[in-house]
């Protein structure tokens, strides 16, 4: 018995009609912005206004102009967010470019197939020798929900985090300001980095005292080496 094909609901050609015309919108609007950005070679760089650009889903709009954009936006000033779901979304060239340009790179709970090439792109500069990478690999796999590793290309670095635990937004839209403070300072990140205001300020004119008597001290060195009175 030969398979016969059945024709797409037309619920779902509709939705694929309304993806390819956003889709097709969105191309415009990059392209735009893209022109836009270049237009800027006769404003002095240190006079061009940084603009923040977030696409999410962006392989469904990214052309091949937009390599060039990756490495060529940031003098510009054009600050770019991307966000997708896994590498085999983005073609070999374009997923070169991103791996290679993108200062910040965030990395959730992944597939086997991204973990293998992601490992080894954040894990590598650590090591002289690579060692096996099994367990690293599986660690990007198993990540807990709302965690992610980040890799700081710019200043060198790899970390975990991971978001705050917060009731959700619905449940807090009654919470008054001082209630929504103390979960915070409740939360594991509070514990961890949040102290009080009156012991900061202790702690600050406790240095600003020391640093004030070192400066006399040395201005009275200074002083005492020329024959002057310190002022």
């Amino acid at each position: 018995m030969r398979p016969v094909p059945l024709p797409a609901p037309k619920h779902a050609r509709r939705m694929d009609e309304k993806k390819g015309s956003a889709d097709l919108l969105g191309s415009l609007l990059l392209a735009k912005i893209q022109a836009a950005a270049f237009s800027r070679t006769d404003i002095l760089e240190s006079e061009r206004n940084k603009f923040y650009l977030y696409i999410d889903e962006f392989q469904n709009f990214a052309t091949e102009s937009f390599i060039s954009m990756l490495a060529e936006a940031r003098k510009y000033r054009l600050a770019l967010t991307l966000a997708h779901q896994n590498l085999v979304q983005l073609p070999n060239t374009l997923r070169a470019s991103i791996l290679s340009n993108c200062g910040l790179q965030a990395y959730f709970r992944i597939s086997r197939d991204d973990s293998n090439i992601l490992a080894k792109e954040s894990l590598a500069p650590i090591y002289s020798q690579p060692p096996g990478w099994e367990w690293y690999i599986q660690q990007l796999q198993e990540l807990p929900p709302r965690t992610c590793v980040i890799k700081n290309k710019i200043e060198g670095g790899v970390i975990a985090i991971r978001t705050l635990d917060l009731s959700l937004p619905h449940e807090m839209a009654n919470t008054g300001e001082r209630e929504f403070a103390g979960q915070v300072a409740a939360s594991g990140i509070g514990k961890d980095y949040l102290r009080e205001r009156s012991k900061i300020e202790d702690e600050y004119k406790a240095r600003y005292e020391k640093l004030t008597r070192v400066e006399e001290t040395e201005s009275w060195r200074e002083g005492k080496r020329r024959g002057n009175k310190p002022e």
